[in-house]
């Protein structure tokens, strides 16, 4: 580092031959910029770095849902952000560089509602196939519980979902998703809802289809 005399270059700033010049304490200041750069990131900062980007990916798509099927703090954070800090403690597995999205622990929703038993998807041709067991007592969840179903395409982040109004001891659902259904693969979810349109069960990953 050198103060600069020269009265022509005085009060200049920017970058000149491999130099900065730039003003500090009212002097003129000429330093040789650094030939690279290196990321000074510790093991544990690249693999906190590289958590919080799988999350948000993993997120991405259905950050407008997160505002109705995560429980937020009122006046503190968002479904989303509510989301995102749950997934970042329960939703990863392995250890950096090899972190991946745990995809049974994972959760786009997350509540007491009880799940039922049995609940499958297949795909046919007109859609969606849900079947669960319509069961209903108190570890299993309520009759006028609701049905919530979501999808996103496995080769980007278009999703879709539904919040169905098909309740619980009906057992069964045939969704058509505002998706491409021709040659793609899909991922689905399912959760369902209590009858006051708040309280959710947590999702339950049903696979690829």
């Amino acid at each position: 580092m050198a103060v600069l005399q020269n009265k022509i270059l005085q009060h200049s700033k920017g970058k000149l031959n491999g130099m900065v010049i730039y003003e500090m304490d009212g002097r003129t200041i000429v330093r040789s910029l650094p030939s690279e750069f290196k990321d000074r990131k510790s093991p544990a900062q690249l693999a906190q770095r590289r958590r919080m980007l799988l999350v948000m990916d993993f997120l991405k798509p259905f950050k407008e849902l997160l505002k109705f099927t995560f429980p937020g703090e009122a006046g503190k954070r968002s479904g989303y952000f509510a989301a995102k800090s749950w997934n970042l403690k329960h939703g990863l597995k392995g250890t950096y560089p090899g972190i991946l999205i745990h995809k049974e622990k994972a959760l786009l929703c997350h509540g007491p509602v009880p799940l039922p038993t049995g609940m499958q998807v297949t795909r046919q041709s007109k859609g969606l196939f849900f079947i669960w067991s319509p069961e209903v007592h108190d570890s299993a969840g309520a009759a006028d519980d609701t049905l919530l179903v979501i999808a996103g395409m496995v080769s980007s982040h278009e999703s879709d979902y539904q919040f169905t109004g098909v309740k619980r001891n009906k057992g069964y659902y045939l969704w058509q998703p505002d998706l491409s259904m021709e040659d793609e693969k899909l991922k689905v979810w399912v959760a369902f809802r209590r009858s006051d349109q708040v309280t959710m069960s947590d999702s339950w990953y049903l696979g690829e289809v």
